[in-house]
């Protein structure tokens, strides 16, 4: 398992005004953070726009990795409401080469911490990388509790953050 330190920045998706992906802003800004010497780029969080990014996800996520070619570690955020979907994210992650996936929960469903746990237990059972809480309290319906985030990381070694 890779391991993540210092500088990890979030991806923004640079667009055309028409609204589709202006592919050479993308490739200026992976550049750049790689030329400036960030440890670690976090593709599919919410600051790059995943929640309206479907096929093009993939495209950017297949795009960067192979860029990057394992210069630093690569985090995808998979996070869904559907965990059936957040398990085939995961994997598509995985075969695409990230080191990581980063998951936000609850932005409408609001689980309960049980709800979290099985969650996080099918998605780290599924992973053959590492699995991140992505915790954003103001903008999730649910909060990741200290306790289960500890309960979880013990029961499951791919837990990483």
């Amino acid at each position: 398992m890779n391991r993540f330190e210092g500088a990890i920045s979030a991806h923004p998706v640079p667009f055309h005004g028409d609204g589709s992906i202006h592919w050479r802003d993308l490739e200026r800004w992976y550049e750049y953070q790689l030329e400036n010497g960030i440890q670690g780029l976090v593709l599919a969080g919410t600051t790059g726009e995943s929640p309206t990014l479907h096929d093009e996800q993939d495209w950017i996520n297949t795009r960067v990795i192979r860029a990057v070619n394992r210069k630093v570690p690569v985090i995808v955020g998979a996070g869904d409401y559907d965990t059936a979907v957040a398990v085939e994210r995961t994997l598509k992650a995985h075969e695409l080469g990230a080191d990581a996936t980063l998951h936000p929960m609850g932005w409408y469903n609001k689980p309960p911490q049980r709800g979290i746990m099985d969650y996080f237990n099918q998605v780290a059972e599924a992973a053959p990388i590492g699995v991140i809480f992505y915790n954003i309290p103001i903008r999730g319906a649910s909060e990741y509790k200290p306790k289960t985030m500890i309960e979880l990381a013990k029961r499951q070694h791919n837990i990483i953050g």
